[in-house]
């Protein structure tokens, strides 16, 4: 894919770095159309706009996926244990309406126990930016192949690194400025701020500064390879728990204020990039049409995943229940119906939906996931029965994952199944979890219940690695100050109630 590497700034190849994702992507589209699914090497894109559009924006993603391969070095044809699913809109409106965004979001990422997946919009114009997926598509490609405790500068400036990387016909541009340049015009956020807090919380234009800087750093820091083992040892004492400003001076042996004026005199530099000679691959994307349904129901099968109030269950299951009506025997429909019952609604109507279709295919995985999904949350909500109701759901779950043994919310879902058990977790169970977390490492809870269930089989070591991922993501959540207060228990300092009371993953949702 790439020829020669040119350009102003080079020495980057094999040096890895980032972080754990959160939010990020989108824009453009209205009205209906029929939905369209594209799956290529690492990615199912689904998409309401023109065929031709979708398939070139999967090749763009597969170009991108091979810059960070590449870069990250590893082998560009490698099997992935899950490919990523992306919602391609044709319209900022039709993000607004479909999934309830503001109007300033471009777009966004969403990992948990549920589901991994994006949104994003594609124009006609192949020379645009995908800034934002780019930037996003980092955080869950490091997650998924290099994690680390990163610290949250450094996870948003790799991030923003990689984002500007421009692919033309003839060429591809990694570590370009892009609007960076304008950021670092603003007012700059202190250096300690920057390197030992995050941007959440901040103003706009705060915000913006704050992740200029990091790619400044980032940038800085990769231009000379003495700086490239400084920010080694820095990471390593950071993943260590370390001050991160303490650490950076140690580190650099300068005094953090010094970095900031060596920054600011870097920033009015010329600001190189590296350019790759590049020969066009031809890249496998096999395109489908969706049933009938999907133009009805495919967004609002996902639209409870991302920034759902359940102040608007009523409306939203009313919406399915019309729609599902309009494709009486539809296996589409009838899934999308008996899930949104069985979260929103009635959980017997659904059952009974989903007992039917079990009869007429009794090896269809999706239906044994929905009524274990049904079972296990009857059980939490039922104490007095949850150990039985728990016990229902687990053949369906070991069913569903002999057929597909690599489906990580089923694997999630079986391993919180047997939370019940006397013996919890046994090591049957946390292979399971394990397992689940080697598939979707960006998905906090099953990491936070991985962690604990190791602590809990005396790998304290192997727990507490995870819980310093968690620990350092770039933003604050109930599952980072959860991970924080585990880390202080099993170091002696807080008893086990502190930990639960702070929000822990036994109780997430099974999917």
């Amino acid at each position: 894919m790439f020829g020669a590497s040119s350009g102003r700034f080079s020495g980057l190849r094999g040096w890895w770095v980032a972080a754990v994702a959160c939010v990020a992507l989108l824009a453009p589209g209205v009205a209906q159309a029929k939905w369209l699914r594209a799956e290529s090497d690492h990615f199912v894109i689904y998409s309401n706009g023109d065929e031709q559009v979708l398939r070139d924006y999967s090749r763009r993603l597969e170009d991108f996926d091979s810059v960070l391969r590449y870069y990250h070095g590893l082998p560009v044809d490698a099997p992935v244990d899950r490919k990523l699913d992306i919602y391609l809109m044709r319209s900022v409106e039709d993000l607004q309406r479909s999934f309830g965004t503001g109007s300033l979001i471009a777009g966004f990422y969403s990992a948990d126990d549920d589901d991994v997946f994006a949104a994003a919009y594609r124009s006609r114009d192949k020379d645009d930016r995908d800034e934002t997926l780019f930037h996003e598509y980092v955080h869950h490609f490091m997650a998924q192949y290099f994690p680390y405790p990163y610290p949250a500068w450094l996870s948003e400036g790799w991030a923003e690194y990689f984002s500007t990387t421009d692919i033309r016909a003839d060429r591809i541009d990694v570590g370009n400025a892009g609007d960076r340049a304008y950021s670092l015009s603003l007012d700059w956020v202190p250096i300690e701020y920057l390197l030992g807090k995050t941007a959440w919380g901040l103003s706009a234009e705060k915000g913006a500064a704050f992740y200029a800087q990091a790619w400044l750093l980032t940038h800085y820091m990769q231009a000379d390879a003495g700086r490239q083992k400084q920010l080694g040892a820095y990471m390593r004492a950071v993943a260590e728990g370390q001050d991160p400003v303490k650490a950076m001076e140690v580190a650099t042996g300068a005094d953090v204020k010094a970095l900031e004026r060596e920054l600011r005199a870097y920033a009015r530099k010329p600001l190189g990039y590296v350019r790759h000679g590049r020969q066009v691959i031809p890249r496998a994307v096999t395109v489908t049409t969706m049933p009938a349904s999907a133009d009805d129901l495919l967004i609002l099968r996902q639209r409870v995943l991302w920034s759902f109030d359940e102040k608007e269950a009523p409306a939203y299951l009313a919406k399915v229940r019309s729609a599902a009506a309009r494709h009486p025997g539809d296996r589409f429909a009838e899934l999308t119906l008996a899930r949104a019952e069985i979260d929103h609604g009635d959980p017997l109507a659904a059952e009974a939906l989903l007992g039917r279709r079990l009869a007429a295919d009794p090896n269809d995985v999706e239906v044994l996931r929905l009524l274990a999904r049904s079972k296990l949350k009857a059980g939490r909500a039922d104490g007095a029965r949850r150990a039985a109701l728990f016990a229902e759901a687990r053949p369906l779950l070991a069913k569903a994952i002999k057929a597909d043994p690599d489906h990580y919310q089923t694997l999630y879902a079986y391993a919180l199944a047997r939370s019940t058990d006397p013996d919890y977790p046994s090591e049957n169970t946390l292979d399971v979890l394990l397992l689940a977390n080697q598939i979707a490492p960006q998905v906090e809870t099953i990491a936070f219940e991985t962690a604990r269930a190791l602590a809990a089989r005396g790998r304290t070591d192997e727990a507490t690695v995870k819980l310093r991922l968690l620990a350092n993501a770039p933003h604050s959540g109930p599952v980072v100050e959860a991970a924080k207060a585990e880390l202080e228990r099993l170091a002696g300092k807080s008893s086990p109630a502190k930990a639960a009371a702070t929000g822990g993953g036994g109780q997430g949702s099974a999917g």
